[in-house]
């Protein structure tokens, strides 16, 4: 996994209600503080404008909690964000986020504010998470000013850990998804 320092940046930066929800954030646990069971996992998935690392944007933020080796299905989140400035692309046959949800969205800072909180001190998971993680960043960064000094993990590494008996080695999240049936 690879950390992410806390660090000012040059942008808009947080309102004052935000500059006290950020100076109120716990640091992050380091991992060999805990057992991986005893351990409260955030898994993250992002919806994007497109693929370009550096022109588009987060459209939506979505995470569930894994606690004692399963689903917390009471902890979910949920968030798109307004972008005015972003116009359809072919992703949106992708993620199904249409002009008028992300016009109905939430402000972007606040969203980020909401996820940073959501997410607490837990590391982060995604599956191929380089992509999400850029992104992820970025966008705190833009928004706010601000980057997470979490763990960020890729599931797609660790599956194959975790399942051998799945041999399945460079696979993507569809190929897992049919390995363990899953809808």
């Amino acid at each position: 996994g690879i950390l992410f320092k806390a660090r000012r940046t040059k942008g808009p930066g947080p309102g004052r209600a935000q500059q006290q929800r950020l100076a109120q954030r716990r640091k992050p646990t380091a991992l060999s503080d805990v057992t991986p069971r005893n351990q409260r996992w955030v898994v993250g998935d992002l919806e994007t404008s497109g693929l370009n690392l550096n022109r588009d944007q987060v459209l939506s933020i979505g995470a569930v909690v894994i606690e004692d080796g399963a689903v917390d299905f009471s902890q979910l989140f949920e968030r798109t964000l307004h972008r005015a400035e972003t116009k359809p692309g072919p992703s949106v046959l992708i993620h199904g986020l249409g002009p008028s949800a992300i016009a109905a969205g939430c402000d972007p800072a606040e969203a980020l504010m909401d996820f940073m909180e959501f997410v607490g001190d837990s590391p982060l998971l995604a599956f191929h998470a380089p992509f999400d993680q850029h992104m992820l960043c970025r966008a705190l960064k833009d928004s706010l000013g601000y980057r997470l000094n979490h763990v960020f993990m890729d599931v797609a590494d660790i599956a194959p850990l975790l399942c051998p008996e799945a041999t399945l080695r460079e696979a993507g999240l569809d190929d897992w998804i049919e390995h363990f049936k899953l809808q």
